[in-house]
């Protein structure tokens, strides 16, 4: 030993040695927060990106609201198709497209067209075109002569679901 005095520990316990040494030096825990400032960046760019998809998507959401109402609406006059008259319920059916019509494309556009006329803008502007031909034309002619079958009706709901839901926006 290099001069220092040597303490004899012989006459000590194991509990008093123990208590000699010296306490272990605990590192500093690791902080969560990184370290690099790529991550502070990274996390306000994923920030913004998350909001501007919310955003978006409530912007979407609300612009077709009209669609979920008129959805709605429809799903209401096909429970009545076995209490109301066809041609009322047909009627009813032709309404509700012309409002959800409106209500996308404006009035301008919408309110001019009737008959064949209609039904052309109807094919127009839905992926599946089929108003022109077949039982949907209905909607054009129910209205105004009050006559339509059970199997009219029924092919005029499917067609407003199909215009409705398929749309053009």
């Amino acid at each position: 030993m290099s001069g220092e005095a040597s303490e004899d520990l012989s006459g000590l316990s194991l509990t008093e040695l123990l208590d000699q040494l010296e306490p272990i030096v605990v590192p500093a825990p690791v902080s969560w927060w990184p370290q690099a400032p790529g991550w502070s960046y990274l996390g306000i760019f994923l920030l913004f990106v998350i909001l501007f998809l919310a955003w978006r998507y409530l912007k979407k959401r609300r612009a077709n609201r009209y669609r979920r109402d008129a959805l709605s609406e429809l799903a209401l006059l096909e429970k009545s198709l076995d209490d109301a008259a066809s041609a009322d319920l047909v009627a009813g059916v032709a309404a509700l497209v012309r409002r959800t019509a409106m209500a996308r494309y404006g009035r301008e556009q919408v309110a001019a067209c009737f008959g064949d006329r209609w039904l052309a803008f109807l094919d127009a502007k839905c992926r599946q075109p089929g108003f022109s031909q077949g039982a949907a034309s209905v909607l054009a002619s129910a209205p105004y002569d009050g006559r339509a079958s059970r199997e009219e009706a029924i092919a005029a709901i499917a067609a407003a679901r199909v215009w409705i839901r398929s749309h053009h926006a």
